[in-house]
């Protein structure tokens, strides 16, 4: 008898510790609501809080799981009713300013960079690397031609970016936004270069009998010259052919020779038609040089983003908009009959719109993959177009005020901006005047005319 109630003992104790660990789990289920599903703001990370204009990750407004789809850091979950989410790792320690995102990239006291890139028809066969940028602005530079100025805040690994372009002073207001060291192939005219050199330093140094430029000028720095393409790969050449077929496809009215300037390069030959790059390696020759043209203009990386307002890193963006799954946009110049086509469509599968442009996919030369951004912006301002000695060119107001369009989630409101001036933070509230709060991720903004909003945004 003495012999089984020994061998039974090792059964008793299994049974009580499942019995143990049964009531445990039960204690635990009623303090999280008793199926599972969170309360108030438990499914917050520790230490941060939420809005009215924002929800807890994985919740609705009452506090339930919603069952949509979220975003916790730069990774996409599901929530399902009843699973609570738990954050994933490595997500990083700091928030990108430009996007509120966590990232591993410390970009305090660090300036992001403004790349104006071509977006003329010719280029999309080689245009790449738009998709690393945290912000896209997209203005008309002449009628029917949109231009790209594409700010990042991580250049340390970037791939490359094709084909970079002429600035404006437009693109000179822009950096002013969020305090970015611009990047460009020079300046449209004379007058972007006196402009350039009062706000942001540089022009002729008597001394080094050289000119100066306030931010890197891939037309004349170190890293972009013809030794320095070869040697950080920032020159893709072509033949004459290519530099022809390019000043083939300008609209009627302009002047060949204004764009075969960025396309043919007397120093390297003046027959090679070539596109340039940027690459982390010829950025760095220029930031990291004290003889670089920049940096002799005393032009510094040295600096804080200006950024946008975001909701609060691991919360949903809550819109109460408008539906708005697809969005078509036309960009236009007062007139002017010649327009650039654009269109966005919502992708509930990545939370992004998807960018077409001329009635096709707006896709990565390289990659393949579509262009797609969290938050949609339209901006309405004045955009006008004039007869110059290198044919119609484009101006786009960027400082002033105006009303918009914010889209995120496949839903729309109605917004206002302001900029009082061009190094000011551009502003934007909603119709009421209160602080808008973006979406965590990738922007998109396009500046259209104003003098008929109706014909320059539709959406469904």
């Amino acid at each position: 008898m003495k012999k089984n109630l020994k061998q039974l003992i090792p059964v008793f104790l299994a049974i009580a510790i499942v019995v143990t660990i049964s009531l445990s789990l039960l204690s635990c289920d009623k303090k999280t609501g008793g199926t599972g599903g969170t309360s108030g703001s438990e499914n917050v990370v520790p230490g941060i809080g939420t809005s009215d204009s924002q929800t807890p990750l994985g919740t609705s407004e009452s506090g339930s799981s919603s069952g949509t789809v979220s975003t916790l850091g730069t990774l996409s979950t599901t929530a399902t009713s009843g699973t609570p989410l738990t954050p994933p790792e490595n997500i990083g320690n700091y928030i990108n300013p430009l996007t509120g995102l966590r990232t591993q990239y410390d970009a305090s006291g660090l300036k992001p960079i403004a790349v104006v890139v071509d977006n003329i028809n010719a280029s999309y066969a080689h245009q790449t690397g738009l998709a690393q940028a945290d912000i896209v602005y997209e203005t008309l530079v002449s009628p029917g031609i949109s231009r790209f100025t594409a700010i990042i805040s991580d250049y340390s690994a970037l791939s490359a970016i094709c084909n970079i372009r002429e600035a404006y002073t437009e693109n000179i207001d822009i950096i002013g936004s969020h305090n970015a060291v611009l990047v460009a192939h020079g300046g449209k005219d004379e007058s972007f270069t006196s402009v350039a050199a009062a706000r942001l330093g540089g022009g002729w140094n008597e001394s080094l009998k050289k000119h100066t430029y306030g931010y890197i000028n891939t037309a004349a720095d170190v890293g972009f010259t013809a030794e320095g393409g070869a040697k950080y790969g920032t020159i893709k050449y072509y033949s004459k052919a290519r530099a022809d077929a390019i000043s083939a496809t300008l609209a009627a009215g302009l002047a060949a020779g204004y764009y075969t300037d960025g396309v043919v390069r007397s120093d390297l030959g003046g027959e090679n038609g070539y596109d340039t790059l940027l690459t982390t390696e010829g950025l760095m020759a220029v930031l990291g040089s004290s003889s670089s043209c920049f940096s002799l203009a005393g032009g510094t990386k040295a600096g804080d983003a200006k950024a946008f307002r975001f909701v609060a890193p691991d919360t949903q963006k809550v819109m109460n908009g408008v539906s708005a799954k697809n969005i078509s946009l036309t960009l236009l110049a007062e007139g002017s009959v010649s327009k650039k086509s654009v269109a966005y469509a919502y992708d509930a599968s990545s939370g992004k719109y998807l960018r077409s442009q001329d009635g096709a996919a707006h896709k990565d030369s390289v990659t393949g993959k579509q262009l797609a951004f969290t938050n949609v912006i339209t901006l309405f301002t004045d955009v006008t177009s004039a007869q110059t000695k290198n044919g119609v060119s484009a101006a786009t107001a960027v400082t002033g005020s105006g009303t918009g369009y914010y889209f995120y989630g496949g839903e729309a409101v109605e917004i206002k901006w302001a900029k009082s001036a061009w190094n000011s933070e551009l502003v934007l509230t909603d119709k009421a005047g209160n602080a808008l709060e973006l979406a965590r991720g990738t922007t998109y903004i396009g500046y259209l005319d104003n003098s008929d909003i109706s014909a320059s945004v539709s959406f469904n």
